[in-house]
């Protein structure tokens, strides 16, 4: 059985907001990640030679797979 329940202006208003930053945090979390992958690119193309720093070469890699990997198990939000 449904109870209807009547919210107070100030409980309605904390929902509205609960919602709003649940809405926001994928957003926020995207630009996260969209400023990484272009951090770790960056970073790619001023080691240069990845010979000479392939300890620095497999985290960058490592960190563009995990990356990605989050991006496909969230359906693209990140």
């Amino acid at each position: 059985m449904k109870t209807n329940q009547v919210l107070e202006p100030q409980e309605e208003s904390q929902t509205q907001e609960s919602s709003l930053e649940d809405e926001l945090r994928p957003i926020e979390a995207a630009k996260h990640v969209a400023r990484a992958k272009h951090t770790l690119t960056c970073l790619r193309r001023k080691i240069g030679n990845p010979e000479k720093y392939p300890e620095f070469e497999q985290v960058i890699a490592d960190l563009q797979s995990a990356l990605n990997i989050l991006t496909d198990e969230t359906g693209g939000m990140l």
